[in-house]
């Protein structure tokens, strides 16, 4: 069984930002990816995917969102969005950063759960949203 942990900061409604950690492996049994977040403040969220460490994602996100709790990663940020070759490689972290009108390039390509100040989390919809905006721009 492969596994891995990041930290990833969680952002709450006031702009708090709390350290959590996040564990990906690979569930041999179930053909597939498990994601489990824990909170230093005991916060945890568990998912399941047969698809991508980013589906995952997506699921804790939504889990997430249900008390307004954002993830402050680029697995959140607005314009970042996974490849289909990219979901389709096992435990990929990858995703490219998008810009409306623009092919992706190799230079956009980061770690979903790696953070700098730039990003702009937002909900899994809007995420949606701005990927379809950015398709029919090309």
């Amino acid at each position: 069984m492969t596994e891995f942990q990041q930290d990833v900061p969680l952002l709450y409604p006031n702009g708090t930002q709390v350290a959590a950690k996040i564990t990906v492996s690979e569930n041999e049994v179930r053909d597939g990816i498990e994601l489990h977040l824990r909170s230093e403040q005991g916060l945890q969220v568990s998912a399941f995917s047969e698809r991508s460490v980013f589906d995952a994602t997506r699921k804790i996100r939504l889990q997430l969102e249900q008390n307004n709790i954002l993830l402050f990663c680029f697995a959140a940020d607005e314009t970042v969005y996974p490849s289909p070759m990219q979901e389709s490689m096992g435990l990929n972290c990858l995703a490219y950063r998008h810009r409306l009108g623009n092919q992706a390039l190799s230079s956009d390509i980061v770690n979903i759960f790696d953070s700098e100040p730039s990003i702009q989390p937002v909900s899994v919809e809007r995420q949606e949203q701005f990927h379809q905006r950015w398709l029919d721009s090309l």
